[in-house]
């Protein structure tokens, strides 16, 4: 997701084959992706480098992950796995601003695990954040991905540049499974008839 290219827009710029992202939205319910709250769009230099998503109006002031989040789905189609390597954005925060934030998964939209967590220096300027530990394997059908801040006391959380890194991959089909077994039987036999 990147909100300066071609313009301000919260759709995914790039996304793998077998793999369907959903838009990149603000939430304010934490139990629901349904209904995104509000998405507001910097313009001139507030982006890095152009315009930036906007996550502000108090939704952040509970100081608590649960208040509200930028979040997005992938979907992974039938017959496939996903592999998560890394979330990166760029981030900013002002003096009054966010101080720490939380990149979380969930694979049924109930329990979410962390992905990474930081803090900000609270100076405005923008930054790439990389979170990488805990990313999780075999993923399969919907991947529930939220960016959540807190411990604000009135300002705003802007982020652009979101990325997540991983890889897609084909699950083997009974069949193929099957037959590899019985090549390898195979070889093993004729091995030990060579051998007597």
């Amino acid at each position: 997701f990147n909100t300066a290219v071609p313009g301000p827009t919260n759709a995914a710029t790039t996304v793998a084959g077998n793999l369907t992202a959903s838009l990149f939205n603000v939430y304010s319910n934490p139990a629901s992706y349904a209904t995104p709250s509000h998405m507001v769009f910097g313009t001139g230099t507030a982006g890095n480098p152009a315009n930036a998503a906007n996550k502000s109006g108090g939704i952040w002031l509970g100081q608590t992950y649960s208040n509200g989040f930028y979040g997005f789905t992938l979907t992974i189609d039938s017959g496939y796995t996903m592999d998560i390597s890394d979330f990166q954005f760029d981030g900013r925060a002002t003096a009054t601003g966010v101080t720490n934030y939380r990149v979380a998964y969930s694979t049924d939209n109930s329990t979410f695990f962390s992905l990474g967590e930081g803090t900000y220096a609270n100076d405005s300027a923008w930054r790439t954040n990389i979170c990488n530990s805990g990313v999780p394997s075999g993923l399969t059908g919907t991947t529930y991905i939220r960016l959540e801040g807190y411990g604000e006391t009135s300002g705003g959380f802007n982020v652009d540049n979101v990325t997540l890194n991983g890889t897609i991959t084909a699950i083997p089909e009974p069949a193929s499974i099957a037959l590899l077994t019985l090549g390898i039987g195979a070889l093993v036999f004729a091995r030990r008839r060579r051998g007597k």
